[in-house]
């Protein structure tokens, strides 16, 4: 009898090639089908990410111009994917604030329709938190492949960022 029992522990030390071959295989199975939607998961959280920090960038930039009693100014380059915000001087000039030009993400693009004027690429946020009336409506839209968010801009300065549009 205590030789049987010895035989059955020896079995089960560990597990047997095909034990391991199994999992392996259902390993595979598992990460196959969810390795795409995480690839597209990770498309649309660029373009999603783009459009947010936008957005934020923008009413920070409105928050500065209303305390520091200022304007500001956000220069789109929608050929290049990059983005500026301005601060005006007493003097007129506009001075970089902060002083960094923000570029898009690879396979992100940047589409712009602000105010009557086709050529117009900026947005001037007023020291009283309104965007100046040339400028408005304003929408900018970031595309990717298959997704599309727009952040819009209204005349009273409120910023929102809208999916599909």
């Amino acid at each position: 009898m205590f030789k049987i029992h010895r035989k059955l522990t020896g079995l089960s030390r560990g597990f047997t090639l095909v034990e391991t071959m199994v999992v392996l295989l259902i390993m595979a199975v598992v990460l196959g089908t969810a390795l795409p939607n995480f690839v597209d998961h990770q498309r649309r959280n660029k373009v999603e990410t783009s459009a947010e920090n936008l957005a934020a960038r923008l009413k920070l930039a409105r928050q500065k111009a209303i305390a520091r009693r200022t304007k500001y100014r956000l220069t789109l380059n929608t050929v290049s994917g990059t983005y500026q915000l301005d601060r005006r001087e007493t003097g007129g000039a506009w001075v970089a604030d902060p002083p960094e030009v923000f570029i898009l993400p690879d396979g992100i693009q940047m589409e712009a329709e602000l105010g009557a004027e086709a050529s117009n690429l900026d947005i001037i946020l007023g020291p009283q938190g309104t965007v100046d009336s040339i400028d408005v409506p304003a929408t900018i839209h970031f595309i990717s492949e298959d997704d599309t968010l727009t952040v819009s801009v209204v005349r009273t300065g409120r910023i929102r960022v809208i999916r599909g549009s």
